[in-house]
């Protein structure tokens, strides 16, 4: 006979690596998901202030822009798939407030992202620093996943957002400073 010996893991052993690997994916799993999300969000956008900045150099091509065109002035050259009069969107992450597709102008675009254009306003100047306010929610949907990102349309063309506007940014009805009301998944 020979003398063999049994190797290999015992169930307990097995057991105790299982639930090592069951709490480590507990607290991955999460994060993963939600740096997914973020970076979706976050990509979906930055589409959005270029879609915006795009427009508004088309517009600048075929119509002479003053201080007192108005941010819905562009919205006929944009891409979008529709015009939302039935959503509710988020506001921005210190903003409670939720913003309501019926009395503002709601872009949906091709993303599933919403971008909404007040229904008043204007440059109030023509230097740089003049701008128009307008809201993106990347999910398109009130209390999913994302708050909402104001962005900043200023008279030269740049688009920006709150978090990262120039001081002493002013539009028709006053002015404005950065803030903290970028949400916490937004980056440049």
């Amino acid at each position: 006979m020979f003398n063999t010996r049994n190797t290999g893991f015992t169930l307990a052993e097995l057991l105790i690596a299982l639930a090592i690997l069951a709490e480590i994916a507990t607290f991955t799993i999460p994060k993963i998901i939600s740096s997914q999300q973020n970076g979706q969000n976050n990509a979906k956008t930055k589409e959005a202030f270029a879609t915006v900045a795009s427009a508004y150099q088309l517009y600048g091509n075929s119509n002479v822009i003053s201080s007192n065109t108005s941010i819905t002035a562009i919205t006929s050259y944009i891409n979008y798939v529709k015009v939302d009069t039935s959503s509710t969107i988020d506001g921005s992450p210190n903003d409670t407030a939720s913003y309501s597709c019926a009395s503002r102008t709601c872009l949906r675009l091709h993303s599933g992202a919403i971008v909404a254009f007040g229904t008043i306003g204007s440059f109030g100047g023509t230097n740089a620093t003049n701008m128009q306010w307008f809201l993106i929610d990347p999910d398109g949907a009130y209390g999913a996943n994302a708050s909402s990102i104001w962005g900043v349309l200023y008279y030269n063309g740049r688009v920006t957002s709150w978090g990262t506007m120039a001081p002493n940014s002013q539009d028709g009805a006053g002015t404005y400073n950065p803030g903290n009301y970028d949400p916490s998944w937004f980056s440049w």
